[in-house]
């Protein structure tokens, strides 16, 4: 029998629960979690949903919990692609502008990224960082950043938990497809988890919501070299120390840490001694370009569509192609770069605009419709490629066709 209660309208329990049940699998549709939308309907159904509840609690107890993953992004050119040389061969006020222009950004008016809004991942406000970057055989790069803090799921037993596939994929659909319209060498994102001590050899350094300076980076570098976690990521709001070659050893960094010397080293870089730097394991993940902008026959292009067309998350495709705000983010991308060549005779890669433009108007979809069709798209550094040309304004704005 239906308990009516006090609830309004005459609802009952039930209906309430149903609801509820309903807004979960909404929420997790939202974020890809196929799994989840499926218990969502299924507890709306009076006859599976004490099964659906049982199956939800399960479920939250073998590790989906949310967790903060950290995605840096830059705007600078990545130097192996000889798209604007002279952004990213030149010196720290002309990367630093521009970084600061509105038309590199990948924010909405409440701060947060575009593209995992897109995605329907729930995302923090994203930070201002420093980033560093080397890539294979090149000179390290030190440039403006943003960070990006998606919400992910994690998945299985509790002490060793790890990125959930569906988020997994979101990630580096996300990051994949930046690096892509960014003409970046390469996308990444990594997350920390309070692992079993066993596992965790990298350390997670709180901070003030603020960019480390290069200098505070390389001497976290130097100190963390010491320890066997000498690669520094900062988060926008402090940092993490690991080893990506390899993995770091949770014994040696756990020795350092009890002693209390990494401890007041770390503070003493950042200028607070009070930090309380936490051991994790760092679950991270990495898109890399490098090769891809001068292989040609399509490289870069199919490796993007193999990372956001995947079968096993069909709507990773469909979610970057329905957002206007990814589209007018790619149109303002060609116009900046084409505005920055008029004025310096900079050279661009006629490829690289010409891809920006077909996304901006057709989405990631008619991107690889047209690498079909044997269009010049990023992928063949050949010198006619490269150009110093001047487009209007609006050139590269989405026509709706």
């Amino acid at each position: 029998m239906r308990d009516k209660g006090p609830l309004p309208f005459g609802m009952g329990l039930i209906d309430l629960l149903a609801i509820g049940a309903l807004l979960d699998g909404y929420e997790a549709n939202k974020r890809g979690d196929k799994v989840g939308e499926l218990l969502g309907i299924a507890g709306a159904i009076p006859g599976a949903a004490p099964l659906a509840r049982g199956a939800r609690t399960l479920r939250q107890g073998a590790g989906a919990m949310r967790r903060t993953a950290y995605a840096t992004h830059e705007a600078t050119p990545g130097v192996m692609t000889g798209h604007l040389p002279s952004v990213s061969g030149g010196d720290d006020a002309t990367r630093a502008a521009f970084a600061a222009d509105p038309r590199s950004g990948w924010r909405n008016d409440q701060g947060r990224d575009v593209i995992y809004e897109a995605l329907g991942v729930p995302t923090k406000p994203t930070r201002p960082a420093t980033g560093v970057y080397t890539p294979p055989g090149g000179v390290r790069e030190v440039n403006p950043s943003q960070v990006a803090r998606p919400q992910i799921e994690l998945a299985g037993p509790e002490g060793a938990r790890q990125v959930a596939p569906h988020s997994r994929a979101q990630l580096d659909a996300a990051e994949g497809a930046r690096a892509y319209i960014d003409a970046q060498g390469a996308g990444a994102w990594h997350a920390p988890i309070r692992n079993s001590a066993d596992r965790s050899g990298s350390v997670s350094v709180p901070g003030s919501e603020k960019p480390l300076m290069p200098d505070q980076i390389a001497e976290l570098e130097r100190i963390g070299t010491r320890h066997g976690i000498g690669d520094v990521i900062d988060t926008g709001g402090g940092a993490t120390m690991t080893r990506f070659d390899t993995p770091p050893s949770a014994d040696r960094v756990g020795r350092a840490l009890q002693s209390g010397r990494l401890r007041q080293d770390i503070g003493d870089v950042l200028g607070d001694r009070t930090i309380e730097p936490r051991k994790v394991e760092i679950d991270p993940g990495y898109v890399g370009y490098e090769d891809a902008w001068a292989v040609g026959h399509g490289a870069a292009t199919r490796q993007l569509q193999e990372i956001v067309q995947r079968p096993d998350f069909p709507d990773l495709l469909s979610r970057l192609d329905a957002s206007p705000e990814i589209r007018a983010g790619v149109a303002a991308r060609s116009a900046r770069d084409a505005e920055a060549s008029a004025l310096t005779g900079d050279p661009i890669r006629v490829d690289i605009q010409r891809a920006r433009e077909v996304t901006s108007r057709a989405g990631f979809t008619g991107l690889f419709q047209a690498l079909r069709r044997g269009e010049a798209l990023p992928v063949v550094a050949l010198p006619a490629l490269y150009a110093a040309v001047q487009l209007a304004p609006n050139s590269a704005a989405p026509s709706g066709e």
